[in-house]
């Protein structure tokens, strides 16, 4: 049996991480609400405003992103698709906004134990916390990981570059050259 969006979205388990609301234990909440209609425009919100905070990866952008990706191709994110590739385009620029090419080399260890400490402690501004220190290993681990995974969402994307609605085959399209190594 073939996984739907909403299998893969409610499925997501973000609790041992961060955006930049607090911790990340209701993206499967949140994100299963793409695929009604009526609630998408809250799930887009929650992911320009959580998930990618003013241009920036929080912990958890490049998991939400890959989750995202592998939705594309299954039936029931047939009216999400627009929002998916556009929010997938907006985290594979901020590598470039951010002037990024190539990986931080920051210690995943040490980037998960300050994202664990800053759960413990209950913070209401997590990203404020962890993107204070000067040694940046946690943004540095955010951006290597969308460094490591736009290849993937560009992957997924080309089938839709050939689609039938001329929004979601623009958006693959302007995804498509962000997965080149030297942007």
């Amino acid at each position: 049996m073939t996984a739907t969006a909403h299998d893969i979205l409610t499925g997501l388990d973000g609790s041992d991480s961060v955006h930049a609301h607090g911790r990340a234990d209701d993206l499967h909440r949140v994100l299963g609400l793409l695929g009604d209609r009526a609630a998408r425009r809250r799930a887009q919100a929650f992911l320009g405003s959580a998930i990618m905070h003013r241009g920036t990866p929080s912990p958890v952008t490049a998991r939400v992103a890959d989750a995202l990706a592998a939705c594309l191709p299954c039936p029931d994110a047939l009216g999400a698709r627009e929002a998916i590739l556009d929010f997938l385009t907006d985290v594979a620029w901020s590598v470039t906004l951010h002037g990024v090419t190539d990986r931080s080399g920051a210690d995943p260890a040490e980037a998960q134990r300050m994202v664990a400490a800053v759960i413990a402690s209950g913070s209401d501004h997590p990203l404020d916390v962890l993107y204070g220190d000067p040694r940046y290993p946690v943004l540095g681990r955010a951006f290597d990981q969308v460094l490591d995974s736009r290849m993937t969402w560009a992957r997924a994307a080309v089938p839709l570059v050939g689609d039938p609605d001329l929004a979601v085959a623009y958006a693959a399209a302007r995804l498509i050259p962000l997965a080149d190594p030297r942007r």
